[in-house]
């Protein structure tokens, strides 16, 4: 009991100190880089990026002197919180940073970014030449270790959203989504295996009559890669009105692609993780599944909390037993839509 008390007020020591220095982040006279970002999607959606936001709001960052570093064309993320961009594939190749990245997460003990790694210094060596001299870091450890007491549940909600600013992510600078060959509307579906939805046959079985099902009524565009960078892995797929959107994935710019063709859709359909927290980001309602409910259900709360914020479509996570919940959400169309 000792242990735990005394472990809860050293946690709870390390956060407060964690939300002073961000009150003092930020340089808004000199120039910042923020990040490098190396972890999970849906923390940088959901709390680094509003984070960032926030810092602008309270004029801690200046956009004009802010460069940001990330990975797959995340850039586009950070529009509205930094003017220069580096990405992290410019500089490594997917296979050498997921191997990288793997020895920083096992050494750390999770995906994550608690402390500066050597990870960082050496993507800090490789982007030497891009950095300006004396420039302030802002670094992602700020952020979790601020709000890690919140995903223990001792923090409410409520008083980590006063920390950030949502709003919509902005436009990719990239341009149009590719030409997918698809009439009219078409359902983005994100589908891979994950801790809350294993590789089994139950959970393959379940892809494919949810595939099948939403193919009876709507084009799908499956948001597969073929890039290996996490832990991640992705189904078969492809076939009738299912559109594979790997041939149009490139390293450098995957996520910002996964994103336009996302915003161009009437609804994401994803397994639940970070990825389904995009939808309401670029104003689609994302509906996700899991078959395991063995995540943390602070990350769903604030995912809520965000979506009231935007006022735009919901969010909805449904337990795979629920798919003929699902289909009755997608099955009639829009008819003020073509």
């Amino acid at each position: 009991m000792l242990r735990a008390l005394a472990s809860g007020l050293n946690q709870g020591r390390v956060e407060r100190q964690a939300r002073r220095r961000i009150g003092r982040a930020g340089d808004p006279g000199g120039p910042v880089v923020v990040g490098p970002w190396i972890s999970e999607v849906g923390f940088e959606v959901l709390y680094w990026v509003p984070l960032l936001r926030r810092l602008v709001a309270d004029g801690r960052l200046d956009p004009r002197r802010t460069i940001s570093i990330t990975r797959g064309g995340a850039a586009a993320w950070y529009a509205d919180v930094a003017d220069r961009h580096l990405e992290l594939f410019d500089v490594f190749t997917p296979a050498e940073f997921k191997e990288r990245n793997e020895q920083r997460a096992a050494a750390a003990g999770g995906q994550k970014h608690m402390r500066t790694t050597d990870l960082d210094r050496e993507i800090l060596r490789r982007f030497a030449s891009e950095l300006p001299a004396g420039a302030t870091m802002v670094h992602p450890s700020l952020m979790y270790n601020a709000f890690r007491y919140l995903w223990a549940w001792r923090t409410p909600p409520a008083s980590i959203a006063r920390q950030v600013r949502y709003a919509p992510l902005p436009e990719s600078p990239l341009g149009a989504r590719p030409d997918l060959g698809v009439d009219g509307g078409y359902v983005a579906v994100k589908a891979y295996f994950s801790d809350c939805f294993p590789d089994t046959p139950d959970n393959r079985a379940f892809l494919d009559a949810l595939l099948g099902r939403l193919a009876e009524r709507h084009d799908v565009v499956v948001l597969t890669t073929g890039i290996e960078v996490d832990d991640h892995r992705e189904p078969t797929v492809g076939g009738g009105r299912i559109v594979d959107a790997r041939r149009w994935m490139e390293p450098r710019d995957n996520l910002a692609t996964q994103t336009r063709i996302i915003r161009g859709a009437r609804a994401l359909i994803t397994t639940y993780g970070g990825f389904s927290y995009l939808g309401p980001f670029v104003g689609v309602p994302s509906v996700c599944f899991y078959s395991d409910p063995n995540f943390n259900p602070t990350h769903l709360a604030m995912m809520r909390q965000a979506a009231d914020t935007l006022g735009g479509p919901g969010f909805v996570p449904l337990h795979v037993r629920d798919l003929d919940v699902l289909h009755a959400l997608l099955a009639t169309r829009d008819p003020t839509r073509p």
